[in-house]
């Protein structure tokens, strides 16, 4: 019985057409929005603003509180006892008792920089917890620096130090091998790294302003935006970004640009730093913009 029912359904398909045994399209992955997340999402502005849902709400682990954070196609919503927080994917949340903390510009994927970390807040580190997840805290402080204010441990994020020379002579940078050795692991660390990457220093100015502009120069930002980001840290001048550029040119001259910012940059990353091609072209093709 149950195989004369089989025939006459395969009968039944055939005369119908085939499509009749096609099953339809799965619904696409739906996830809830719940909870104090539920509430500070709404109050934000909600899927207009945000968008929808990429992950289900997730609960980290930061110090003694547990923090809970949700993912959508524009934004990031976050709650905990100690607050909550919003933002958008172009943007990095201020974060208390840490100075100069920005997102990188000109950049296809954000790279976040700022001052030292150790006297962040309880909240800012929630903050860093959810912004960095699956990423890394990129170090360029001295080993004595780095062990008298030590980065915060948050979960699921790594932690790497890259030693630079704290120095007024920014073309030490071009110039010192141990210099140009750190900033090639640093940023061959950053080609290795699927997540997010937060790069800083003592002041988050020189060391971290100079691994910026090298990824910039790369990714072929031209020198009028790359000087403008360098400008926005406290304490910089024109001339302190001419002196980087000139020291590249200088100790590094080439006659092409390899659709990099400047003749000299690929040399530079190339001889200098000991990028290879394969990861200078992961470099170009994460944070090239479009």
């Amino acid at each position: 019985m149950k195989r004369l029912l089989g025939s006459l359904a395969v009968v039944l398909a055939t005369a119908l057409g085939a499509t009749a045994l096609v099953a339809p399209p799965a619904a696409a992955t739906t996830y809830p929005v719940i909870g104090k997340i539920l509430k500070t999402y709404v109050a934000a502005g909600g899927e207009a603003v945000f968008g929808d849902p990429l992950a289900p709400r997730a609960k980290l682990r930061v110090g003694t509180q547990n923090v809970y954070d949700q993912h959508f196609e524009n934004g990031v919503v976050l709650w905990s006892r100690t607050g909550h927080r919003t933002w958008l994917n172009d943007q990095m949340p201020s974060l208390t008792r840490v100075s100069n903390e920005r997102i990188v510009v000109d950049l296809g994927s954000p790279i976040y920089r700022s001052g030292e970390l150790c006297h962040a807040s309880k909240f800012a580190k929630q903050l860093m917890a959810s912004l960095l997840r699956g990423g890394a805290i990129i170090d360029l402080r001295s080993t004595t620096a780095a062990k008298a204010c030590k980065d915060p441990t948050l979960p699921k994020v790594a932690k790497y130090r890259y030693s630079m020379t704290g120095t007024a002579d920014l073309a030490t940078f071009v110039t010192k091998a141990s210099d140009r050795t750190s900033l090639g692991s640093a940023l061959t660390r950053i080609a290795a790294t699927p997540g997010p990457v937060l790069v800083h220093c003592h002041y988050g100015r020189d060391r971290t302003g100079m691994l910026n502009l090298i990824l910039m120069f790369i990714v072929g930002t031209d020198l009028e935006t790359a000087r403008t980001e360098y400008l926005r840290s406290p304490g910089v001048s024109s001339g302190m970004f001419d002196t980087l550029v000139n020291a590249i040119t200088q100790y590094y001259p080439d006659d092409q640009a390899y659709d990099m910012t400047f003749a000299g940059v690929h040399r530079f990353v190339t001889e200098g730093l000991g990028l290879s091609e394969d990861t200078i072209a992961t470099l170009k093709a994460r944070y090239t913009v479009g």
